[in-house]
């Protein structure tokens, strides 16, 4: 025959013991979670890093020297 009160005893224990696996399960978030907010921080980062090295590489530069000399003649008469 089952014994009633140890078939009780396991089942307040089984509670038991699942109430403190939920616990430590929500004290944790999930390692995927985590990996997709890296994954738009870091693409962020991408992204913003892309778009400055666009524009700093496409800007125009110093006109060019002809040979060392620079004109910088405004053609104002006075």
């Amino acid at each position: 025959m089952i014994d009633m009160d140890a078939l009780a005893n396991a089942e307040k224990a089984r509670d038991t013991a699942q109430a403190a696996l939920a616990a430590e399960k929500a004290r944790y978030k999930p390692v995927r979670k985590r990996a997709v907010m890296f994954g738009v921080i870091g693409g962020a980062v991408g992204v913003t890093a892309l778009t400055l090295g666009l524009i700093i590489g496409l800007s125009p530069r110093d006109p060019s020297t002809n040979g060392g000399i620079v004109d910088l003649s405004f053609n104002a008469s006075f």
